[in-house]
């Protein structure tokens, strides 16, 4: 990997480690599983750069009867920031990141019409920086966010359902932000509508959605954030051995910049595979990302194209490798950079 900041290129290697397992009942009814995953990555150069993290999750079904159920769900994550997140720093150490999750759901069939109730509560919290030995505390951007949301969906064949789905928010800080001394504290919405196209589809599946978001902050000084809101999951099947995937996601990000409330972000991505034989697929895509942190003078552009190709040894053992370009530009000084990155590798799946 080659990351440029003006005219300084640096380099390095990496052995990059993604243990995983997933444990799950196989009952007729109700079900229960456990999953478990690590990133691990040993830098030649720069250890600073290596990551420590890994996530344990939890997951259950109760059935009710056979048109409702109650699924519930825990998480526990740590990882370290990227580089590339909204409030990172190129210099110092990466702070660790500790997520944890709750979640809990109720579904409702009613013939055609599926209800789903739903509830999730996510406390995030971030360890120090360190800059030249000196620790920098990060607990301002320590938040939790609760969550209450209703999707209806009605069903009109087993590949299109038209729904939409309501939510609201709220993010609280109990420390005011370092920068400007203004809390972060804000109440959000979202109204979503739109359609899928299930996940059996012979040409078409996934599902996109329109709609409309407000984040409203208790400062008065912050501006709330309004903005039209465009998702989607979808894959187009062009024949039996070739795809195009398409994704998109809209929503407002968590900052602490001076007098930003917060970052409306906007993701798209693209991404075509095609199977050469049964052994042999490859893929090409490229996504772009736009951040504008409302109040602030500030934008961040993301641009990236990838190549990979995967050889399949038998099903237990693939072979994989993938280049990627990435071009960052922001409107602070001295912050554009690009980067390379290749990756050799092997996966194995017992």
């Amino acid at each position: 990997m080659a990351i440029t900041t003006a005219t300084v290129a640096l380099g390095d290697y990496a052995l990059e480690l993604f243990p995983a397992m997933r444990l799950a009942s196989n009952w007729s009814n109700h079900a229960f599983e456990i999953r478990a995953s690590g990133d691990l990555s040993f830098h030649e150069r720069f250890p600073k750069e290596d990551d420590r993290a890994y996530l344990v999750e939890a997951l259950s079904r109760l059935d009710i009867t056979r048109r409702s159920n109650i699924q519930a769900s825990y998480a526990h994550e740590e990882a370290q920031e990227s580089r590339s997140a909204i409030n990172a720093t190129s210099f110092g150490t990466r702070p660790d990141i500790v997520v944890d999750r709750v979640r809990l759901a109720g579904n409702q069939q009613f013939n055609r019409l599926t209800v789903q109730v739903r509830g999730n509560v996510i406390d995030t919290r971030y360890g120090n920086d360190i800059f030249n030995g000196q620790v920098e505390s990060n607990a301002d951007r320590d938040y939790t966010l609760y969550e209450e949301a209703v999707r209806p969906q009605w069903e009109f064949n087993p590949n299109l359902f038209l729904f939409s789905d309501i939510s609201f928010n709220r993010r609280d800080y109990p420390t005011a932000a370092f920068t400007d001394n203004l809390n972060r504290t804000s109440e959000g919405e979202r109204y979503r509508l739109g359609l899928s196209f299930g996940t059996t589809g012979e040409f078409l599946r996934g599902s996109f959605s329109l709609g409309y978001g407000k984040q409203t902050y208790g400062a008065a000084s912050l501006l709330p954030i309004n903005a039209l809101l465009f998702d989607a999951d979808l894959t187009w099947r062009l024949t039996a051995v070739t795809s195009i995937q398409f994704t998109a996601a809209t929503d407002v990000a968590e900052t602490t910049t001076n007098d930003t409330g917060g970052v409306l972000e906007r993701q798209y991505a693209i991404e075509a595979r095609h199977n050469f034989s049964s052994r042999l697929i490859g893929s090409l895509g490229a996504s772009y990302y736009n951040r504008d942190f409302v109040g602030g003078d500030l934008t961040e552009q993301q641009s990236t194209e990838a190549a990979g190709i995967e050889y399949y040894l038998s099903r237990a053992y693939v072979l994989f490798a993938r280049y990627q370009h990435t071009n960052f530009y922001t409107t602070a000084v001295d912050g554009n950079y690009s980067a390379e990155e290749a990756q050799l590798g092997i996966r194995i799946r017992h």
